[in-house]
């Protein structure tokens, strides 16, 4: 039986029991009252009017239930008889509901609860363990939560950059990758619009591969451009040679499709990035680059003296992955190890010696603060670890400066819901042979930081 019949009898029983303004005080006494009465139509609408309105706001928050039905005995218990003919109206409706065997939407009680200002995913556990213990140094109580296919989640309230409050929710996909994302980031999207609530933004924070000549490790690179960098055409191509060998190559036509960052939050976040103070509370590792330039230098300085460099006091502090840095250096044939000993080869030294050329006031330290930088990033189904990747992707997008793997997800998800996606990551490797977790942590919680300092900016709120 179609619930439109249920919602005209259900109307026509409010027209008999109540006058218009004994229906809203019966509606402003139940559950969420207050909110569902702001929603009927004014005092000079007709009862007719605001009894189908009624009835209609209450099956969105999924509000027609035994609880209503019980509520109405005890105000008009004179009227059971025709009380109890709607009811079982409603029962056998809703029995025969159950017999599709599609999942039905939450209700909307269910989904409000869900709904959010901002839609924060992540694809990593400690991705999402660096936001949340991010929030909490903003002052959000976290309540763990499930959304509406039972997955956990997280939802708390901030004060954002004008002063008002702002619901929050965080979740992350069940597993790394684009297709997981995507069906997260549609979900939560989904849940709130069951309530009616659009979203402010959807945002993203993490890690990701930089290209070495643009980012250090640890900055923070916010996309300007997401894509896909793995689509296309693969065509395969067999040639003959002179001597007669049949040789097959394989030729790439990528299909570039990019989803933009809207231009005036562009504009407001590079502004916020350059007053940003770019504190982050993980103790900040040292690079490789940074030990290796330091061990490289202090041999040079000692190779006379012939003072043994891993007993000099400062060697702990300024190269911790001494045991790393060493076979790196020995396969760059920079330096030797020969009985125990330390030594520059003449290419180490020649090294040594141009780095003293460039840096005449003395040796050059990592940077303290994470650098913020604003422009394309790729996304890849697949881990790279591939000294030439950036250098090919340049002939796709020239600027580019980071890849990852789930990005263009979030912002093709965005893109058919019409809001803003924020995707902010920190560089933890180059996605070349050197590849290491040293700055995991460190970059998790600077691009978390980062995301929760755009919030409580005035200028960038208001333009998401």
């Amino acid at each position: 039986m179609p619930s439109i019949l249920v919602d005209h009898q259900l109307m026509v029983l409010f027209l008999e029991l109540f006058t218009t303004e004994e229906l809203r005080r019966f509606i402003r006494d139940g559950p969420m009252g207050d909110e569902i009465v702001a929603k009927l139509p004014g005092h000079t609408a007709s009862s007719e009017d605001v009894s189908s309105e009624a009835v209609a706001v209450l099956r969105r928050y999924g509000l027609l239930d035994e609880a209503l039905f019980n509520r109405l005995l005890l105000v008009r218990p004179r009227r059971q008889a025709g009380i109890r003919a709607v009811q079982q109206l409603l029962v056998r409706t809703a029995t025969a509901a159950k017999r599709d065997h599609r999942v039905p939407p939450p209700s909307m009680r269910e989904s409000a609860r869900l709904a959010a200002d901002v839609l924060w995913v992540n694809a990593l556990e400690d991705e999402m363990r660096a936001a949340l213990a991010v929030g909490k140094d903003f002052g959000i109580s976290w309540e763990p939560d499930k959304d509406s296919w039972g997955y956990p989640c997280n939802r708390g309230t901030f004060m954002d950059g004008s002063g008002r409050n702002s619901t929050i929710l965080v979740s992350r996909s069940s597993e790394m990758g684009e297709t997981d994302t995507a069906t997260v980031a549609t979900r939560l999207i989904s849940d709130g619009a069951h309530a009616g609530m659009k979203p402010r933004c959807i945002v993203m924070s993490g890690i990701c591969a930089g290209r070495r000549d643009a980012v250090r490790l640890g900055d923070i690179v916010v996309a300007d451009r997401l894509f896909k960098f793995d689509n296309g055409k693969i065509e395969v191509l067999r040639k003959v040679t002179p001597d007669d060998l049949t040789v097959t190559e394989a030729a790439v036509f990528h299909d570039v499709k990019t989803f933009n960052l809207r231009r005036r939050l562009r504009r407001e976040i590079e502004a916020f990035a350059t007053l940003w103070d770019g504190a982050v509370s993980t103790p900040r590792p040292l690079s490789y680059e940074h030990q290796k330039h330091w061990l490289l230098d202090t041999l040079y300085s000692y190779s006379e003296s012939r003072i043994p460099v891993v007993d000099l006091p400062e060697r702990r502090a300024e190269c911790p992955s001494w045991s790393k840095v060493i076979p790196q250096l020995q396969a760059a044939q920079l330096i030797t190890v020969d009985s125990g000993a330390l030594a520059l080869t003449a290419e180490g030294k020649s090294h040594a010696a141009e780095y003293r050329l460039l840096h005449p006031d003395g040796f050059v330290r990592d940077y303290n603060r994470p650098s913020v930088h604003i422009g394309p990033i790729g996304t890849n189904a697949r881990v790279q670890k591939d000294p030439w990747l950036f250098s090919r992707l340049q002939t796709l997008l020239r600027t580019i400066l980071a890849i990852e793997m789930e990005g263009a997800a979030v912002g093709t998800v965005a893109e058919e819901a019409e809001i803003p996606a924020v995707v902010a990551k920190a560089v933890v490797d180059y996605a070349d042979l050197e590849k290491n977790d040293n700055f995991r942590l460190y970059s998790c919680e600077a691009s978390a930081r980062f995301l929760f300092s755009l919030f409580h900016s005035d200028r960038v709120y208001r333009a998401l």
